[in-house]
């Protein structure tokens, strides 16, 4: 059986880029919607993030007195990079694009690849200077409505709705929820418990 990619009609454009040109539609995502899937991103990870929390606590013991607070929020941060990087890698979505209808994907319509994935997310130590403002200036400039981030790992945000389904993938959104939320657990309470041990 040939591969979904290779499962297109002679007629249709073989990349994101070409089909933006051609129905002068790209169905790129602005940053409105793009900034309140990070919002409810961020309370996934924060749901998580106590669970994995609560686990590492258990098990590791609770931290010494003082102040460790920049310690954790490494881990916080490291949690969220990789759990979004993960399910983005699997279906181009994090919860919060899920539920705002939109899809990471690369010039192929294709979920990115882990590194890119991953590279985007990094990215965000940068966009989300000024409270997004970064990340909102750079959209603007770009025809394809592509943050920093995005510009670096070769990345596209679409309205699934605006994209017709002829360039959709078929893909395991409950998966990718799935991992999302057991990889952002596990980094948290290993990370966690590594930074109690490291600290006891």
């Amino acid at each position: 059986m040939a591969p979904v990619g290779a499962m297109r009609a002679p007629d249709l454009a073989s990349t994101y880029e070409e089909f933006a040109a051609e129905h002068r539609n790209n169905a790129a995502a602005p940053f409105a919607p793009r900034f309140w899937a990070r919002a409810v991103d961020a309370f996934a990870i924060f749901v998580a993030s106590v669970v994995g929390t609560g686990i590492a606590f258990t098990f590791a013991g609770l931290p010494p007195k003082g102040d460790h607070r920049a310690l954790f929020q490494c881990v916080g941060w490291s949690s969220t990079i990789v759990a979004a990087a993960v399910s983005e890698a699997i279906a181009g979505i994090t919860p919060g694009k899920e539920v705002l209808g939109l899809r990471v994907i690369r010039n192929d319509f294709d979920p990115p690849r882990f590194t890119q994935a991953f590279q985007r997310q990094l990215a965000l130590f940068v966009d989300t200077m000024l409270f997004g403002l970064v990340a909102y200036l750079t959209m603007r400039g770009n025809p394809y409505e592509q943050r920093l981030g995005d510009r670096w790992a070769r990345t596209y945000v679409v309205r699934k709705a605006a994209l017709p389904l002829d360039y959709q993938r078929p893909v395991s959104v409950g998966f990718a929820f799935g991992a999302y939320v057991a990889t952002a657990v596990a980094t948290t309470a290993v990370g966690n418990a590594l930074v109690v041990m490291a600290l006891g």
